[in-house]
């Protein structure tokens, strides 16, 4: 309803807004998670405060305008900053909505360091792309 009423083309479920709550994740989880949002945010300036989290709600139009410009810069975290990138630079309308996260019943991430410096290089290629989206 949100997305509707404000004309977004995209809606982040937000796990850092102020009435936002994590629930269930471990404190490593959470400390990495608060410290790739930053330095996301630091670096590419898109006013949000969740670049990880991947419940989102895309318009139609921002839809297309992703398949045709984004895919190119990496997976997982990279992925979703490359999108805000690519629709915020593109003017397209962003916002946030509190969220309830509750850590996943099965399964759990793995960061390794391989994985973390791939996400470094794809963050370097993504500073790059917002630098010649916002000339």
């Amino acid at each position: 309803k949100q997305a509707e009423e404000e004309k977004l083309d995209l809606l982040i479920a937000s796990r850092y807004l102020r009435d936002s709550h994590i629930l269930n994740w471990p404190l490593s989880r959470r400390i990495f998670s608060k410290c790739a949002n930053y330095l996301a945010r630091t670096l590419l300036q898109v006013p949000v405060h969740d670049y990880t989290n991947g419940f989102r709600l895309y318009s139609k139009g921002a839809a297309v305008e992703l398949v045709q410009t984004c895919g190119k810069l990496g997976s997982g975290f990279i992925a979703l900053s490359e999108i805000l990138v690519n629709l915020y630079y593109r003017k397209y309308a962003i916002g946030e909505v509190s969220t309830i996260f509750v850590n996943r019943i099965r399964g759990e991430s793995s960061l390794s360091r391989k994985e973390i410096w791939n996400a470094l290089i794809g963050l370097k290629r993504i500073y790059q792309l917002k630098k010649q989206l916002s000339k």
